[in-house]
């Protein structure tokens, strides 16, 4: 969940603990995600020469190399032009994350592919997030309680569905990995 997110709000406390999924509270904002088949990242830094003093041009520094990475792949990712805020459902239930993009997330045939959040204390910021490889969205609908999977259908999207093969985790940190050394001109010590 999302560093504010009130629990009772956020998810099903009573599937979740039935199906074995653990409710926590990350340090960032955001909304709820369901860590599953997927890879996910962070980048912490106070470098101001690569990426700058606000929380957007950190975040669109972060999703362009992402993009790359995605794009290397063959997956037809694009940054998300605005953010899109879905207000609470009927029922008093704060949406998941996957179903409301933020300015620069990142978006395949408008359907969000990836989850970013990001904390900013004095020159540092930490961004990280989930890039489902697949989803599972009626786990999903049904730990945040929402009446069915049909809008993370239309709005929720794994690399997966968009590549000939399930890619392996070693082929997406590999993409990844070359993807920011490239857009930011730095090498990493692995």
């Amino acid at each position: 969940l999302g560093r504010n997110q009130q629990t009772d709000k956020a998810v099903d406390s009573d599937y979740c603990a039935a199906n074995r999924i653990e409710i926590v509270h990350r340090p960032t904002g955001g909304r709820a995600v369901l860590h599953d088949d997927e890879l996910s990242y962070a980048v912490i830094s106070n470098d101001t020469n690569s990426f700058g003093d606000t929380i957007y041009g950190n975040y669109k520094r972060v999703s362009e190399a992402l993009c790359l990475g995605y794009n290397r792949l063959g997956v037809p990712v694009v940054l998300a032009p605005e953010t899109r805020k879905l207000p609470r459902l009927a029922n008093g239930v704060d949406p998941p994350c996957f179903l409301s993009p933020s300015r620069y997330e990142l978006m395949v045939q408008g359907r969000k592919i990836a989850g970013s959040a990001q904390r900013r204390v004095r020159q540092s910021f930490l961004q990280h997030g989930s890039m489902p490889i697949t989803c599972s969205r009626e786990t999903l609908a049904r730990a945040t309680r929402l009446p069915g999977s049909t809008q993370l259908d239309q709005e929720m999207a794994g690399v997966a569905e968009f590549l000939p093969r399930r890619p392996s985790l070693d082929e997406l940190k590999g993409a990844f990995i070359h993807a920011f050394q490239d857009y930011f001109s730095i090498e990493f010590v692995l």
